[in-house]
């Protein structure tokens, strides 16, 4: 058996929302083929290893919970209250790191000393002092394969700008608006309402927007951001781009608000956008003629869980996402805090604090 046909173990940390996501999209790719099973589970909450309800996350609504663990998580899998027992599980070869904010750095590093690759979820620290710490934890183990699940870099709509910018096929990048908004979650409410662990909502949900346009773009000559941590708009300046490129992320404080991810992106020939409550999300419109585009039923989720499967597999050499760029993001938000606490704007080199 080769290395692109042996089935991948996998065991996920943290049952909540993101854990039960991570869940539905291993699920999803073994029934499409992907050689993986979840053969182990870890929470040290003992009622999350036989709840029947997700949580429901700042994402879906409530009825919207349809789907239990029963249906996701294998009966034979094992349960575990220890992440040190569970990393001791020899048939887990993959680790989804789906834990508690102030927990990721130190949980993927346990888990690569134990010899596992790790799927690690945003923000991967909570500093980008943290996180250098990591990204050199890795290094150590470079045997097993540590990425961060950025997961908008994946997600349909979103990773056709990328190609686009690269291949210049309707000219430079002109300006872009970014808007990611919704309400606290709904589960865990005393961590989400504790911003020293969260990091707020810079880190829970902004930090996926300044991920991606830096991705695309790269890292911006200016930095200018307003409001507070829990709700900012920032504006990121490049030079020979006319701009403006915004972004406004936040929890928005109404019971029952319903979360959202928008953009919109102009080229000189082309403009796209993105509507996560729209019918179709997805739309591009070259020189004056829209045209709506029919949206993958994958999620980005979906599609991250897969090129991780892929590059253990050997099918894919290059991660989309590293921990070098999640360090960078992270010294990224540290100047965008800067700014929000002096006014003024902030340039380059931006250094690791913490």
């Amino acid at each position: 058996m080769t290395q692109a046909d042996r089935t991948i173990g996998v065991g996920i940390a943290g049952l909540g929302f993101m854990g039960m996501t991570h869940a539905r999209a291993y699920t999803a790719a073994r029934k499409n083929g992907y050689p993986c099973r979840i053969v182990a589970v870890c929470d040290e909450d003992q009622s999350q290893l036989t709840a029947h309800k997700q949580a429901g996350g700042n994402i879906l609504p409530a009825d919207d919970r349809s789907e239990d663990s029963e249906s996701l998580i294998p009966q034979d899998a094992r349960r575990y209250q220890n992440l040190t027992d569970m990393l001791a599980d020899g048939a887990v070869d993959l680790v989804s790191i789906c834990t508690y904010t102030d927990t990721h750095a130190t949980s993927a590093s346990a888990a690569l000393r134990a010899g596992k690759h790790v799927l690690l979820e945003k923000p991967v620290a909570l500093s980008s002092k943290e996180a250098e710490v990591l990204r050199k934890e890795a290094e150590r183990h470079s045997a097993s394969i540590c990425i961060p699940a950025m997961c908008i870099r994946f997600w349909p709509g979103w990773s056709e700008v990328k190609k686009l910018v690269e291949s210049g096929a309707y000219g430079k990048p002109c300006s872009a608006k970014f808007e990611r908004l919704g309400a606290l979650p709904d589960w865990g409410k005393s961590f989400y309402s504790n911003d020293a662990r969260t990091g707020g909502a810079i880190l829970d949900l902004h930090i996926h927007d300044v991920d991606f346009l830096t991705w695309c773009l790269g890292t911006p000559t200016s930095i200018r951001a307003t409001g507070s941590t829990r709700h900012l708009s920032a504006q990121f300046e490049y030079a020979g781009l006319s701009g403006p490129f915004t972004i406004e992320g936040g929890w928005i404080d109404i019971p029952g608000f319903s979360f959202h991810m928008r953009y919109r992106f102009e080229f000189e020939r082309a403009s796209l956008s993105f509507d996560s409550s729209a019918d179709v999300p997805f739309s591009i419109q070259p020189q004056g003629i829209a045209s709506l585009t029919p949206f993958s039923p994958l999620t980005g989720y979906d599609v991250e869980i897969r090129h991780m499967l892929d590059l253990i597999r050997g099918a894919t050499q290059e991660a989309r996402a590293t921990l070098a760029e999640a360090v960078q993001s992270l010294r990224i938000i540290e100047a965008e805090k800067q700014s929000l606490t002096t006014g003024n704007p902030v340039s380059p080199p931006f250094h690791t604090i913490g």
